[in-house]
C-alpha cells in the first residue's frame, strides 16, 4: 500500500511539472510576435510599447490553461463612392417610309370645239295679252258743268298756269312753300319730303293737292294718288266738293305772292 501511494504522488508531480513546463513552452500570442521575449510573457506592456502594437490587448494567464483575448475593431470610413456613371441611351431607330410612286396621271384631252357660227336670236312672237288702260280712281261726275262752273274751272286752270310761270322764276318757289306752310300750317320739311317723293311733281301742284285735301277732309297722297292715275285736277276737287272758285281765289294769292318775290330776288341781283 506505501508502495502504491508513492507510485500515485510521483505520477501526480510529473503530472504538475508537465502541464507548467507546457504553460512556459506555449507559444506568444499572434498579437506579441516580434516582441522580445520577456515582454510576450508580461500581462500588460509598457505604455511605449502598447502605443506601437495598438489598442490591442491581450490577456496571459499562467496558472491556466484558458487564455482570453479581447480584440478591438477599428472601422474606417469608407471613401463615398463615385457617382454612378450614366449610361448611353441606345440609338432610337426612326422608320422613314418609302414613298411609293405615284401611277402615272392620265390626261383626257377633249375633242377641239367646232368653229363658232352666230345665229341670229329668234324674236318671240307678240303677246295676244290684252292689258286695260290706266284708267282714275276717282269717281266722274255724270252731271254736266253749268256755265258758272265751267267759268270758274277755266279761272282755275288759267291761275293755276299763271302760278307755274311765277314759280319757275328765283326765289319764288321757295316763297310758296313758307306761304303754304304758314296758310295751311304744315312743317316745310313735310312739303319738301312730298315733293322729293314724287318726281315730276312742281310747287304748284302740290299747292292744288293741298287746297283739295284740305277743304275736301282728305290727305294729300290720296289726292297726289288720284293724279297719277290720271284724274285731271277738276276731276279731283269735283268728287271731294271742292269748289273750283275757292281754288282759283287762292291760286291767285299765291301768284301775288310769288311775284313778289321773284321781283325782289331780281332787283337784289340787279345791285
Amino acid at each position: 500500500m506505501n508502495l502504491i501511494a508513492k507510485f500515485m504522488t510521483v505520477g501526480s508531480l510529473a503530472l504538475l511539472l508537465g502541464s507548467v513546463s507546457f504553460g512556459s513552452l506555449r507559444a506568444a500570442p499572434p498579437e506579441r510576435e516580434g516582441l522580445p521575449p520577456g515582454l510576450q510573457k508580461k500581462e500588460k506592456l509598457p505604455p511605449g510599447w502598447q502605443k506601437k502594437v495598438g489598442n490591442n490587448s491581450v490577456t496571459v494567464t499562467t496558472n491556466t490553461t484558458v487564455t482570453t483575448t479581447t480584440t478591438t475593431t477599428t472601422t474606417t470610413p469608407h471613401a463615398p463612392l463615385p457617382p454612378p456613371t450614366p449610361t448611353a441611351k441606345p440609338p432610337e431607330v426612326v422608320v422613314v417610309p418609302t414613298p411609293t410612286a405615284k401611277p402615272p396621271q392620265v390626261v383626257v384631252v377633249p375633242p377641239p370645239a367646232p368653229p363658232f357660227t352666230p345665229t341670229t336670236p329668234s324674236v318671240p312672237p307678240p303677246s295676244t295679252t290684252w292689258v286695260p288702260p290706266t284708267r282714275s280712281t276717282v269717281p266722274v261726275s255724270t252731271k254736266p258743268l253749268t256755265r258758272e262752273q265751267r267759268e270758274n274751272l277755266a279761272r282755275m286752270e288759267r291761275a293755276l298756269a299763271d302760278l307755274e310761270h311765277q314759280a319757275s322764276r328765283p326765289a319764288a318757289a321757295d316763297r310758296l312753300l313758307h306761304r303754304l306752310s304758314n296758310r295751311q300750317n304744315i312743317a316745310v320739311g313735310t312739303l319738301q319730303a312730298q315733293l322729293s317723293l314724287n318726281p315730276g311733281l312742281t310747287v304748284p301742284q302740290l299747292y292744288v293737292a293741298t287746297i283739295i285735301a284740305k277743304e275736301g277732309h282728305t290727305s294729300t297722297e290720296q289726292v297726289l294718288q288720284a293724279r297719277k292715275s290720271g284724274a285731271s285736277w277738276g276731276d279731283i276737287a269735283s268728287s271731294h266738293k271742292v269748289g273750283f272758285s275757292d281754288i282759283a281765289e287762292r291760286l291767285r294769292g299765291a301768284e301775288d305772292a310769288a311775284r313778289e318775290a321773284a321781283n325782289t330776288e331780281q332787283k337784289r341781283s340787279v345791285r
